[in-house]
């Protein structure tokens, strides 16, 4: 059943994520990252991306946004002191009632809850993905093989309503790391 039910749910995100670039590639000048095309996380295709270590600066930017992570979680749920995925799930749930940020802001926020989750529990870093004349920070497998874009998937989960996301998106790029690893 559980199997089903992931099937089913990976299916709509792919649906949902094919609906976004439909829509980017039909109003690109509102868009100016672009990333490859995939559900959430991927193989990478050195062909037609460039991948560049972040420098100390961007390193340190990328440091500083726990503290929006930290606003955001606790406006929504002031109790959290140490929050999980979920927390910040259910936090984008509210938020959705009652806008007390951004959205700009709820997207650094989740992002970077994201990218922090990642780096501390799998075997990641930031790097800067470069396709093109464009750019991104994705999160991305020690072995170079698999990646997230945290704040560009984020933002088009967002633009379709979808909730529960960080979660799903952790869960998958962990099953496409422990896949890469037993191939």
């Amino acid at each position: 059943m559980q199997s089903y039910i992931t099937i089913l749910f990976l299916s709509l995100a792919n649906v949902a994520i094919t609906k976004a670039y439909s829509y980017m590639e039909t109003n690109q000048e509102r868009f100016k990252i672009q990333t490859p095309k995939s559900y959430l996380s991927q193989k990478v295709n050195p062909q037609s991306a460039k991948f560049i270590t972040i420098d100390g600066k961007e390193r340190e930017w990328l440091s500083s946004l726990y503290a929006q992570e930290v606003d955001f979680i606790s406006s929504y749920l002031p109790r959290i002191r140490i929050p999980t995925l979920h927390d910040f799930d259910l936090a984008y749930g509210i938020w959705k009632t009652g806008k007390k940020h951004s959205k700009q802001q709820v997207i650094i926020a989740l992002g970077s809850a994201l990218g922090t989750q990642c780096i501390k529990n799998l075997n990641t870093e930031w790097v800067k993905i470069v396709l093109g004349e464009e750019g991104d920070y994705t999160i991305m497998s020690a072995n170079r093989d698999a990646f997230i874009c945290p704040f560009t998937d984020i933002e088009k989960l967002i633009n379709f309503d979808t909730q529960g996301f960080l979660s799903m998106i952790y869960n998958n790029f962990d099953q496409d790391l422990k896949s890469q690893c037993s191939k």
